[in-house]
């Protein structure tokens, strides 16, 4: 598995504003779903990973009538 920075090279991520925002949304989904985000790690090539970390909810869901979340589908 390549270093985070590395795996922001090969998707082509190079503006520094975005490779913060892509670091955050990393550490918010590896903190909330650990397991989903090593498969992705290790599973996925480096040229997605970010865009894929980046799509993965990293907290509970709203609730259809956003007026509260909703911990369970």
């Amino acid at each position: 598995m390549a270093t985070w920075q590395r795996t922001l090279d090969r998707a082509g991520i190079t503006d520094p504003r975005l490779r913060d925002d892509y670091t955050r949304a990393r550490r918010a989904v590896a903190a909330f779903e650990r397991g989903p985000y090593v498969a992705v790690r290790l599973l996925l090539p480096d040229s997605v990973v970010p865009h894929v970390i980046a799509a993965t909810p990293s907290g509970p869901l709203p609730s259809a009538d956003g007026s509260a979340p909703c911990c369970c589908p």
